[in-house]
């Protein structure tokens, strides 16, 4: 049996797709946990109709506490043998259980999926090929697919019981690449992956979100704390060195932290981000002159020399 979990925050627009998509499923030994995290809008409600219609689904309502608590409470909840995740804004494809399922000789099977902008509508698939990695003796072959396939806990099947045995949870105090860390961790643990060569997932990715999100220092420090531990553990277990494509993480993060703090919009929240900043010793990797310029004045500078610049640099 496969626990799909799936947590729910005012999602009221898409939920009853995701649903659907998942009821109507050609493989039907599964249980569906509907994860309420506090929803504001009718979420809730829709979960608890559903669940009287359909043996199989079970509603679990909770204060919010962001979407990791929320996985975290399926993951105790969850009876199955294998554990998905899908995210109340998205769906699935029809036969995309049973054709996981079908190489269900690995630890972890991964499947290829749809990525829709909101927004822009564009369409982009991104499929594996299909075959089956061997940790400890493919790990450079590994390490070409995590940055693409790797980094969301989505169009996968993972075992429950290694879930249980290594007691993973997703981080509640990441709010950013906290299912990163997760199927990493995961995959720290595991002997094998199966990548199957079709799309079972369409991801709608969340424009609007993703431009207004700022990461912090505190978070970005912990972020890439998390990282590299994961890639010390799995560079142990693989043979492999792993130093490029971690360093392509952490310029990522970093990226998206700088990137952040050169929208803020006022001198007293850019002073306490710089202090936070300061504190947390972040090692930051700018992909521009003109960001490697801040990152330099954030050394070396006073914090309102620094905040004019950027004034200066949005123009």
């Amino acid at each position: 049996m496969i626990g799909v979990i799936v947590p729910v925050y005012n999602a009221e627009k898409y939920l009853c797709q995701c649903i659907d998509s998942i009821l109507a499923q050609t493989f039907a030994d599964f249980e569906l946990l509907l994860i309420d995290d506090g929803s504001k809008d009718n979420s809730g409600a829709i979960c608890d109709e559903y669940a009287e219609k359909d043996k199989r689904i079970r509603v679990f309502h909770k204060e919010n506490g962001g979407v990791s608590s929320a996985r975290n409470m399926g993951l105790d909840k969850a009876k199955g043998e294998w554990i998905t995740f899908v995210d109340a804004d998205d769906y699935l494809y029809k036969d995309a259980f049973e054709s996981l399922l079908k190489k269900s000789h690995a630890d972890l099977i991964v499947g290829g999926y749809v990525h829709v902008g909101i927004l822009s509508k564009k369409k982009k698939i991104l499929l594996p090929d299909d075959r089956k990695i061997v940790i400890k003796g493919e790990g450079d072959i590994l390490g070409e697919v995590m940055a693409c396939y790797l980094t969301t806990p989505w169009c996968k099947l993972f075992r429950k019981n290694i879930i249980r045995d290594r007691n993973l949870r997703f981080d509640s105090s990441l709010s950013y690449g906290e299912d990163t860390d997760f199927v990493f961790q995961y995959v720290c643990w595991i002997d094998t992956i199966q990548f199957v060569s079709q799309a079972v997932y369409c991801y709608h990715d969340a424009e609007v979100v993703s431009k207004k999100y700022r990461l912090r220092a505190r978070e970005l420090k912990k972020l890439v704390d998390c990282i590299c531990r994961d890639f010390d553990l799995l560079a142990q277990r693989a043979k492999v060195s792993y130093n490029k494509l971690q360093n392509r993480f952490l310029r990522d993060y970093s990226t998206l932290y700088i990137d952040g703090l050169l929208k803020i919009g006022s001198y007293s929240e850019f002073l306490k981000e710089v202090k936070e900043y300061k504190e947390a010793k972040c090692v930051l990797w700018a992909d521009t002159y003109k960001k490697r310029v801040v990152v330099s004045m954030l050394r070396f500078c006073p914090p309102r020399l620094v905040y004019a610049f950027i004034r200066l640099y949005n123009g």
